[in-house]
């Protein structure tokens, strides 16, 4: 199965919880799947989603550097993954509002 292209859209209704009301609201945004700001909110599914797209691509870095395919650039490679990755964590972080809300996102990035 080939990697979504990062204009690819991911699902663009989500529920986003309110602290302040403390309900849920939908919203419907359209957010690309290698949208480089990942700080916006999002719901559950859709940062399942990024992070699914992030193990994908991390599974195919190491693919073609097991390979020995030359134009992998495992140093630069590992580096836009990692950093990927930490933003990902980070505005899951900033967002969620109870422990829960994205321990599947989280789990999926951890691995």
């Amino acid at each position: 199965m080939d990697l979504p292209a990062d204009d690819d859209l991911l699902p663009v209704d989500n529920y986003i919880w309110d602290k302040t009301t403390r309900q849920y609201f939908k919203m419907t945004s359209k957010v690309s799947v290698g949208g480089s700001d990942q700080s916006g909110p999002l719901g559950g599914f859709q940062r399942a989603c990024q992070a699914a797209v992030l193990i994908a691509k991390g599974v195919e870095w190491d693919r073609r550097r097991k390979r020995g395919d030359g134009s992998v650039d495992v140093d630069e490679g590992f580096a836009d993954l990692d950093l990927r990755a930490r933003r990902l964590i980070e505005a899951m972080v900033l967002q969620a509002s109870r422990s829960d809300e994205f321990a599947e996102s989280f789990a999926m990035c951890l691995r």
